[in-house]
């Protein structure tokens, strides 16, 4: 058996304000992206040479 939960609707008269989280991180920067690609590059180059030994 399912059941559904209807969700209460605004009238057309009421308005649906939407506000963002401000706990929300923002969008990493491309310095940022880029950093954590090399230190991810760094941490496998590691991986593999541990592995080749």
């Amino acid at each position: 058996m399912m059941q559904s939960t209807a969700l209460p609707s605004a009238g057309d008269d009421e308005q649906v304000s939407l506000k963002p989280d401000q706990r929300e991180m923002a969008a990493p920067t491309r310095e940022g992206v880029e950093r954590a690609f090399v230190d991810s590059l760094a941490q496998f180059d590691e991986l593999y040479r541990q592995l080749a030994r």
